[in-house]
């Protein structure tokens, strides 16, 4: 019995089916997002005639995420159910767990056991991936997919089965990944280290080993220069007509004249002119020049590295397997599939929030100016000590450890670059964030959770290989201590902060019909599509709402009031919330949220992403004036970023001994807006 392998499994099922009890009833995040969009297209599943037809109803919500929508449609048919969040949930959990059994699988063969069983420990011991369970993401399958394609990977280094179906299925993994999540592209170096790796004893730099520079002239050297030669010319003949040759093939499409397929990539002749299409020549002709340029390098460096004919063999087969994985999410009309998957592809890879807040920025004195908000270590440093900061004091720690055993006597120059080019890869999915522009935000860095992992294990490995058994035992000590306090740090936030604000539309409810409330008056806002915005038509019936202005117009009954705070991720891009900030409308609500004396009246409260330190961190202008500028105050978690159900008699009777404040100005009465339907 493979009993470590089997703990591994028991506790990461038994954390899934934990959280799965935990969040029964769970709805969506808010109202009209991605991931009730996606639900809904999920819920056509039997109109799809292939994989691709599911873009005809997700509205653009479903590019990139082609294999979560997928698995979502299956998730649906096994529950039963097509409307409700809940089979995002189980299929977000479900990878989870897969993610954490391979993840141990992984390590322990790069590793050891040991070292598989610490880094699964800091995995399932984090919060972040249960935070994107919670939202429904899916930057977890993603993950999934690159551990299995590592996994692939090492069945064929270890000789199991047959390489070339091994090959294969890598590359059809490492292609899903790329249609799992837009943040899944982050992990692209890290697959492509870990293939090296597994090809790197095939590996004979030029000026070393037995033949050096000789081992052009031998076996495929030739064929490998000639065919570097060839691509060098084509590329540079390309970047030197390429605006001759773009027009003409543009024009040729254009009066589909070109070959088969390609005429289908220009749809709408009848309602552009050819010269809209000519317009582009200059981003798509310097993009095909500096991907031929690219793939030149990549061959010279690979004709440098090896001239192993199976080297290039396995290239081939992943890129089978990739395409494969291409066909089956593109076809039928793979073309129009493509480019519909590379506009998206290059739309998520810059976009950001931050115009959206030009206006609001500039009442306060800030301008707003393109590329200008990049922030770099000013905003990476406090987000990862904000989500994972044992994890981060772990990977410092681990990257000083390796550092020490680099330069310890005795290494070899393999190590040294081993132990480098780790470091790197362990930092390239934020590297490669920064430098496309990701939003910098919670989602768009997940991938960087398993980079962390990998110099925390590849350090561990270190300290068991080279390490006197005295500092072995002091660093495996200091680093379980480090481990067990993450987890109960982790388990706090989690508990106190991020599943309580997402389950509180939810436990609305529930208070309601545990006081046997079943009617309730609220405000007509924008700030109400989180909470009571989220609740299904057939739950919205079973109450009365009624709407107000002001606290003053209740005489008695019970007053539901939203979070109140434009600071939160669930406001972040509504009009009104951007141009307005906080809902202060009812200068009696704002009486009693400023004087704190909103506990007096309440019977019930409830914490709300609003509230949250973490799921701030969500957006990148939210995170922003949190981190950054250090907007989000107490005011804004302890008392607007709640939600609360208060006792309207006794509200009316103390009400009803103090003067009226100022009315509600028209500018305020823009802010509602209906929820009814």
């Amino acid at each position: 019995m493979d009993l470590p392998l089997l703990l591994v499994v028991v506790a990461s099922l038994s954390s899934a089916l934990i959280v799965g009890r935990m969040t029964r009833g769970i709805l969506f995040w808010s109202a009209g997002m991605d991931q009730e969009t996606q639900v809904r297209a999920a819920a056509r599943s039997r109109e799809w005639r292939w994989p691709s037809d599911m873009h005809k109803y997700a509205q653009g919500k479903a590019w990139m995420k082609d294999v979560g929508v997928l698995g979502l449609a299956v998730m649906q048919r096994l529950l039963k159910d097509t409307q409700t969040e809940r089979p995002l949930t189980v299929l977000a959990l479900m990878i989870n767990t897969v993610s954490a059994v391979l993840l141990f699988m992984v390590a322990r063969i790069y590793w050891n056991t040991a070292v598989g069983l610490y880094v699964v420990l800091l995995y399932l011991g984090c919060f972040w991936p249960y935070q994107i369970v919670l939202l429904g993401g899916f930057q977890g399958l993603a993950t999934m997919l690159l551990l299995g394609f590592v996994r692939c990977l090492q069945q064929v280094e270890g000789g199991a089965g047959e390489g070339v179906w091994w090959f294969v299925a890598a590359g059809a993994l490492i292609g899903a990944t790329m249609f799992a999540s837009a943040s899944g592209r982050k992990f692209l170096p890290l697959a492509w280290g870990a293939f090296l790796y597994s090809q790197r004893h095939l590996m004979a730099p030029l000026g070393g080993g037995r033949h050096g520079w000789e081992s052009l002239a031998q076996g495929i050297g030739p064929a490998l220069v000639a065919g570097v030669a060839v691509l060098a010319v084509a590329v540079s003949l390309f970047a030197m007509f390429r605006r001759v040759l773009f027009r003409r093939l543009v024009a040729a499409i254009y009066f589909e004249r070109a070959p088969g397929a390609l005429n289908r990539l220009i749809k709408a002749r009848a309602q552009q002119p050819l010269e809209e299409y000519l317009r582009k020549e200059g981003p798509v002709t310097w993009g095909v020049t500096a991907l031929g340029a690219g793939l030149v390098g990549y061959l010279v460096l690979c004709v440098a590295l090896t001239r192993a004919a199976s080297f290039y063999l396995a290239h081939g087969l992943i890129l089978t397997g990739f395409c494969l994985a291409v066909l089956f999410f593109a076809a039928p009309d793979v073309v129009w599939n493509v480019k519909g998957y590379l506009s998206y592809w290059q739309a998520a890879a810059r976009w950001t929030h931050y115009p959206l807040y030009k206006e609001f920025f500039a009442t306060v004195g800030r301008t707003i100016r393109p590329g200008e908000m990049r922030l770099g270590p000013r905003w990476l440093l406090p987000f990862f000590w904000r989500t994972v900061p044992f994890h981060l004091v772990a990977y410092l720690l681990s990257l000083g450890t390796m550092l020490y055993v680099m330069c310890s006597a005795g290494r070899e120059p393999y190590d040294v670059w081993e132990t480098a080019g780790i470091a790197l890869l362990s930092l390239s999915p934020i590297l490669y964030g920064e430098l496309t522009h990701s939003p910098q935000c919670s989602r768009p860095y997940f991938p960087a959770l398993l980079g962390i992992l990998l110099a925390i294990g590849h350090a561990g490995f270190l300290v068991e290989q080279r390490l006197p058994p005295e500092a072995r035992l002091a660093w495996w000590g200091g680093a379980v201590a480090l481990a067990g306090i993450s987890a109960g740090w982790n388990l706090w936030v989690f508990l106190t902060d991020l599943w309580p604000a997402r389950m509180a539309a939810t436990w609305l409810n529930e208070a309601l019909k545990s006081r046997g409330i079943h009617a309730f008056s609220t405000y007509d806002t924008p700030y109400n599509k989180s909470f009571l915005g989220v609740w299904p038509p057939q739950l919205r019936e079973q109450f009365e709402i009624r709407y107000l202005r002001t606290l003053r117009e209740v005489a008695d009954g019970y007053v539901v009031v939203p979070s109140t705070s434009s600071k939160s991720f669930d406001m972040s891009t509504d009009d009104w919330a951007i141009t307005h900030g906080d809902f202060d409308v009812d200068p009696e609500l704002n009486r009693l949220l400023e004087s704190k004396a909103i506990a007096r009246y309440a019977v019930a409260s409830f914490k709300t992403v609003a509230s949250s330190r973490m799921w701030v961190q969500e957006h990148d202008v939210t995170s922003y004036r949190d981190l950054i500028l250090k907007e989000v105050g107490e005011l804004d978690r302890r008392w607007r970023g709640r939600a609360w159900i208060l006792d309207g008699k006794r509200l009316a009777a103390d009400l009803a001994h103090r003067p009226s404040p100022v009315e509600p100005s028209g500018e305020g009465q823009g802010a509602t807006r209906m929820l009814k339907g």
